[in-house]
């Protein structure tokens, strides 16, 4: 749910730390609109009453984020994101849940997003 300024701002600066500095000021922001979508869908009639949601690097972030502990939610895709850096409200259940990533991720590997998710959560990895 980014507008055509958050879009500008992201693509125009060009220190990351700028973008990520960015992001977490608005993130607040980004959750509660995903989640008044959803809740918007899942009230109209051809809902069927089921929501899944897609989301895609920073778009994985906000959905992830939107998605916990909402029984609005009942399906989540994420392709190369998960939960946002320094998220840090407890992490109990996630929708039924569909990783797509790169193998070759050097910058965000998957295992350690997982790894950081299971910590939230008080869980363990099932490797150790």
């Amino acid at each position: 749910m980014l507008s055509p300024g958050d879009l500008d701002t992201i693509a125009t600066t060009r220190e990351a730390g700028t973008r990520i500095a960015y992001s977490e000021q608005q993130l607040s922001g980004w959750i509660l609109a995903v989640q008044g979508v959803v809740a918007y869908l899942k009230g109209q009639p051809r809902s069927g009453g089921k929501i899944g949601i897609l989301g895609i690097s920073l778009g994985a972030q906000i959905a992830s984020a939107a998605s916990l502990g909402s029984s609005n939610i009942d399906a989540l895709v994420l392709v190369d994101g998960a939960l946002p850096n320094g998220y840090s409200q407890p992490v109990r259940s996630f929708p039924p849940l569909l990783l797509i990533w790169g193998s070759l991720d050097r910058t965000f590997p998957v295992s350690i997003s997982i790894q950081n998710s299971l910590q939230r959560s008080g869980r363990r990895s099932p490797r150790g």
